[in-house]
């Protein structure tokens, strides 16, 4: 069968017309720029959501500013945005945390953290010293954006002394402590801050005598540990004429007790506060004191202890399970002579303990110090490592890490014999002091560098008490050779700055 090309008319209704080049440029300079214009529109959607939250964050600030300054906070040693941050993370005193009024704790979410702007004309929050407020700037010094972070979380909070601007009054329940202009009455009406003069009502008659408050037999101050032993005896005097009064005392904001004549026993903590003040008998004649008060402080330590070595010095050959920088509570050293029968190097091993409640000046248990006393090569040998403390005293709530240096001294071995082996009927000699290999503390002292109640303690070591196979002295630290000596390493806090 043939073909037949079709028709004239038909085929031209079969043509498609094409677009030209130029249709095309034009096509896709429209595309360009609406695909321009959403980039622009999207950058600038951007940029607003951040200004917004900016906005936002530094509301957020000077509300937290406002509730920190309520609750007697005071921000006139920050002049930054990070220092202002910093104190809003802080919290208030243990010792006023039942006394005041308002928020105690942080204001904002110690996870906060400023991210600094570097880009000239972006938005930036700034503190303003002069008006104590947050605001937003297009210069200078500033926060860009304000972000969540671990790591921003202080290891230990802050606490500060705030200033009370209600006090709590565990009477009548307010949050204020509240008197009314009734006559006095023998209960008492547990103010909750001593006053500096007698309050006297609007009705008061002209012959109405206000009470003197109760004096302490011993003034409130800082006393040593001992003095307590376990409580301190403190008697009230009444200074008031003879059956006049009751005398009412409180201590550390507990319930008001009528005082009965018996000293009141003082616990040994680190501070125990005491009011007291005398109530009328007769009304009509006499009217309430004002309060008295007494701060009884003491000082003692209590918490744990740990250990870690690191730093070791030595032979140009030195061999260490401590390279590289590396930290660990074992710390060994030196390549033992194998070839002689001696497979073990040198080790030190310190182990922390609970510290239990510590006077200043008396002795305690710091730790305990393992020493192996290995025949290793000469050359391989270690001369120093760091013992590196920590502290965790939670009594009175600090945190030291102290480092002491160790000095290891290896004494060349005069009786080295081999080690009895099958078919070798030689065995080790007996070592002698002689022989001894020790660690020495060339210097037994630390710093503290927390001053505690005003005094600057200082942390002195010794060894003492240990098992058999060497022997000690205050600084220094004896093991027979290839024999292991376990050792208790002292500590004693002192005000006495060592020599």
């Amino acid at each position: 069968m043939k073909s037949h090309l079709p028709s004239q008319s038909f085929a031209s209704k079969l043509r498609i017309r094409g677009f030209s080049l130029l249709e095309i440029l034009m096509v896709l300079a429209a595309i360009s720029c609406v695909v321009a214009m959403g980039m622009i529109h999207l950058m600038d959607g951007e940029k607003s959501v951040k200004s917004v939250k900016l906005a936002q964050d530094v509301k957020s600030l000077n509300n937290a500013v406002r509730t920190y300054y309520l609750s007697g906070g005071k921000l006139s040693a920050a002049n930054t945005a990070d220092a202002v941050i910093a104190k809003l993370k802080s919290v208030s005193a243990a010792s006023q945390r039942n006394t005041i009024a308002g928020l105690r704790g942080t204001m904002v979410d110690v996870r906060l953290r400023g991210v600094a702007s570097a880009e000239d004309g972006t938005e930036r929050a700034v503190w303003d010293q002069a008006t104590m407020t947050f605001g937003i700037a297009n210069s200078g010094s500033g926060i860009k954006e304000f972000v969540l972070d671990v790591a921003a979380v202080p290891a230990v909070p802050v606490e500060e002394t705030r200033g009370q601007v209600l006090a709590m009054d565990n009477a009548d329940k307010w949050i204020w402590s509240y008197n009314d202009n009734a006559a006095a009455t023998t209960a008492p009406r547990l103010p909750a801050t001593a006053i500096a003069t007698p309050v006297t009502t609007s009705t008061a008659a002209a012959n109405i005598t206000v009470l003197q408050a109760p004096a302490f037999s011993k003034p409130g101050a800082l006393y040593a540990y001992n003095d307590f032993n376990p409580d301190m005896k403190v008697s009230l005097v009444d200074p008031n004429p003879p059956n006049s009064a009751q005398i009412y005392y409180s201590i550390s904001n507990g319930a008001w007790i009528p005082w009965n004549g018996t000293p009141l026993s003082i616990p040994r903590a680190l501070t125990t506060e005491v009011r007291t003040y005398s109530a009328p008998l007769d009304p009509d004649r006499f009217e309430e004191s004002a309060l008295n008060s007494a701060a009884y402080e003491t000082i003692y330590f209590g918490g744990t202890s740990s250990g870690t070595f690191s730093n070791p010095i030595g032979d140009p050959g030195m061999v260490t399970n401590l390279t590289n920088g590396a930290v660990a509570p074992n710390f060994t050293w030196g390549s033992a002579a194998t070839s002689i029968g001696f497979t073990t190097p040198n080790s030190l091993t310190f182990a922390g303990k609970n510290l239990g409640t510590i006077a200043p000046e008396d002795t305690f248990e710091l730790g305990t110090l393992t020493y192996f006393n290995g025949t290793v090569w000469t050359g391989t040998m270690a001369n120093s490592v760091v013992l590196n403390v920590a502290l965790n005293l939670t009594t009175p709530g600090v945190v030291e890490n102290l480092a002491f240096t160790f000095k290891l001294m290896s004494t060349v071995n005069t009786k080295l014999t081999k080690i009895a082996t099958p078919g070798n009927t030689e065995t080790e000699t007996q070592m002698d002091d002689a022989d001894a290999d020790f660690v020495y503390i060339p210097d037994v002292s630390t710093k503290f560098n927390t001053t505690i109640k005003g005094q600057v303690f200082y942390l002195i070591l010794s060894f003492g008490a240990h098992s058999a196979d060497g022997f000690t002295t205050i600084n220094t630290f004896h093991t027979h050779e290839n024999k292991t000596m376990t050792g208790k390493i002292y500590g004693r806090f002192t005000t006495t700055p060592p020599a």
